[in-house]
């Protein structure tokens, strides 16, 4: 059973950029979608955990580049 989220709840990683990549992870906070939506019922041990995979994922990504935009291709409509 879900824990409810204590009284020392942490604040949200949430920039109110809400899109998730190819990997379900949200651009703006860096959060998986079960992060997203565990969040309001963690506990803070639970919350502080979600921060520590947000800034590691942050770090990781500070040095990748983007994905050029000739890789993001239309869905296949069979017309050639």
């Amino acid at each position: 059973m879900p824990q409810k989220p204590s009284a020392a709840s942490l604040a949200s990683p949430c920039r109110r950029i809400c899109e998730l990549n190819r990997a379900d992870v949200c651009i703006g906070c860096a959060r998986t979608r079960g992060e997203i939506s565990e969040w309001s019922r963690a506990t803070a041990a639970r919350q502080a955990e979600i921060w520590q995979n947000v800034r590691a994922r942050l770090a990781t990504a500070q040095g990748v580049r983007p994905e050029p935009v000739d890789a993001v291709r239309p869905p296949d409509t069979g017309y050639a």
